[in-house]
This record gives structure tokens, C-alpha cells and sequence, in this order.
């Protein structure tokens, strides 16, 4: 699965719906944001298993669907610091690893150039398995 997204777009999206995430959980997987991809639409969702708040966006490109979540820590905080600029996502199915390149950030020192994508820099982590999702947010 692959998308390209405004950086500013998804900066702004996430943390609306980021004020539902607590800073203690019971559960580890509500430290996270539900990405659902399905088209060119990206539904974003965040819980605290009583509240659950979504938002949508469209993306600029897509390639497959699908389902991933990703720790709001760490999403967030690389996200305040990019410039506007079309952000590609992609998710590898077989090893489950998440790939987010840019080209420009303020802080470039901060991030790893990417092997994938020449000339781009990337935020990488494994996802968390879906199945480990409360049912609620599937």
C-alpha cells in the first residue's frame, strides 16, 4: 500500500482528533492512530475506548488499500516540523515496516536519508498488528 498526502493537511487532521489520545492507557495500542486507506480517501481515527474521534482526508495519490497504525508520538512530532510538501507512505506487507518520506525538513539532521527513495529522508517504524486493534475500531 502506498499514498502520498499534504504534510500540512495530515499535520492539521491528526492532532484535531489527537486530544482524545490520554498520556497513560491501558491498553498500548490506543497510543496510536488507526489509518484506514480506501481509494484516494484516508480515514484517520484516535480512541480512548469511550470517545472515539475520525476525520477524513483526500489523498493526492494511491496505490491499494488497507489498514496500519502508527504511535501518535511518533507521527506527530516530526510532522510539526516539515515544511508543506507531499508526504509518501509505504506500507511493506511483508515485513510490516512503514516507510514516511519527505524531501525537506527543518530539522534535517534529525532524520535518516532514505535507501528506498533517493534524495528523500524518512521516518521509519514497524506497525502494530491489526490484530492487537480493540474490535470497536475495526
Amino acid at each position: 500500500m502506498k499514498f502520498i498526502v499534504s504534510s500540512t493537511a495530515l499535520l492539521s487532521h491528526l492532532q484535531a482528533i489527537s486530544r482524545v489520545i490520554n498520556t497513560k492507557n491501558s491498553m498500548a495500542i490506543l497510543d496510536n492512530f488507526l489509518f484506514r486507506l480506501e481509494g484516494n480517501s484516508l480515514t484517520m481515527t484516535a480512541s480512548d475506548q469511550e470517545t472515539t474521534m475520525t476525520t477524513t482526508i483526500e489523498v493526492l495519490e494511491a496505490e491499494g488499500q488497507g489498514l496500519f497504525a502508527v504511535s501518535a508520538k511518533i507521527l506527530l512530532e516530526p510532522l510539526k516540523e516539515l515544511p508543506d510538501q507531499p508526504l509518501t507512505f509505504e506500507i511493506n506487507d511483508e515485513n510490516e515496516k512503514l516507510l514516511a518520506a519527505f524531501k525537506e525538513a527543518n530539522m534535517i539532521d534529525n532524520y535518516e536519508e532514505s535507501s528506498e527513495k533517493e534524495g528523500y529522508y524518512k521516518i521509519t517504524r514497524p506497525k502494530p498488528a491489526a490484530k492487537t486493534l480493540p474490535k470497536e475500531l475495526l
